[in-house]
């Protein structure tokens, strides 16, 4: 996990009379994933085995296996990724 990486668990209802609820879901990092420099990870996703989330990239969504992710403009946004035999 790389520096000022962050996992925002927080989660609240859209009801204005529900906001002051606040409740926490979990966000799953597998094996051997990687996380670079400022990455921001919202609630309730999973990073994938040997995936790779670039710097400053905000993921809100599951990634999945073997994959490189980063921010929206990027063209790899879910490029597979070779992995060793």
């Amino acid at each position: 996990m790389g520096p000022n990486v962050q996992l925002i668990m927080e989660k609240h209802r859209g009801c204005m009379c529900e906001r002051k609820n606040v409740y926490s879901l979990p966000i799953a990092i597998k094996r051997e994933a990687w996380t670079s420099a400022g990455a921001t990870f919202l609630a309730n996703i999973s990073i994938g085995e040997f995936s790779i989330v670039a710097a400053a990239s905000v993921a809100t969504i599951d990634i999945p296996p073997a994959s490189l992710w980063g921010s929206s403009c990027r063209d790899y946004n879910g490029r597979k990724i070779q992995l060793p035999d």
